[in-house]
């Protein structure tokens, strides 16, 4: 057992790991404090950000930490921007200057994700106005739009998802980044989270309310490439629990 980081009564820890490193966030109340990089290789232990960092780090599946880099969001005195930073190399780069929120980053395989938003209350929440997907490409800088809502990203770099309302992925789209497609995944249900992808498979957990026996489901879709095109070939229930209306 190894002990990588610690707080005191008043501070809040949140952790995460890629198998190897160990991303620990560690703020108060007011606000988050530090983001700190454990490496279990090495045993050595990195402060790589301090300050005024804006994450809500409430949301652990967040992909903040993947290909051998770190994401997050933080005030740079006028607004929130994107910051990278590369694990091999110890740089950290401010990815975005605009004038608008820019929130809620994940990072994949060549490419951060992130939101903008010119007004956001909360991240994860309805609050957001025009807000857009935004896809990063590392090695060129290029930006893409992608779509308004609530954005994930593979950590493999291959699929990016947004779905258009939080936590009820109503009109869910999927965008594969090597062939450049896009294409309507459907609208899982009322009620259901914003999704997740891995190895090409696609999740969310849905809630069909309203009727005789409301039900929660655990949707999988898989994305193949028949023919060189992008499309949802399966979609099936895991599991079925039946819940009690109130």
């Amino acid at each position: 057992q190894t002990i990588v980081g610690w707080s005191e009564p008043s501070h809040r820890v949140h952790a995460r790991t890629d198998g190897r490193y160990v991303l620990v966030a560690v703020g108060t109340e007011e606000g988050l404090g530090a983001l700190l990089l454990y490496d279990t290789h090495t045993g050595s232990e990195k402060t790589i950000a301090s300050g005024a960092i804006t994450d809500d780090w409430r949301y652990l599946d967040d992909r903040r930490l993947a290909d051998g880099a770190v994401v997050w969001s933080a005030s740079d005195g006028h607004d929130e921007e994107i910051f990278l930073y590369v694990i091999a190399s110890g740089k950290t780069t401010q990815l975005t200057h605009t004038e608008t929120s820019d929130t809620e980053p994940e990072v994949g395989r060549g490419y951060v994700l992130w939101a903008r938003s010119e007004s956001l209350q909360a991240p994860g929440t309805e609050s957001g106005i025009a807000r857009d997907v935004i896809l990063y490409e590392r090695s060129s800088g290029r930006e893409r739009f992608l779509g308004r809502g609530f954005g994930r990203l593979a950590e493999d770099g291959s699929l990016a998802l947004w779905s258009e309302w939080p936590q009820k992925a109503e009109n869910l789209w999927f965008y594969d980044i090597e062939r450049d497609q896009a294409a309507y995944l459907g609208t899982p249900g009322s009620g259901a989270s914003w999704p997740d992808t891995v190895d090409r498979f696609v999740i969310w957990y849905s809630e069909r309310l309203g009727a005789k026996e409301p039900t929660a489901e655990i949707m999988v879709a898989t994305v193949a490439l028949p023919s060189g095109t992008t499309t949802v070939s399966r979609e099936t229930t895991i599991r079925t629990p039946r819940i009690k209306a109130s």
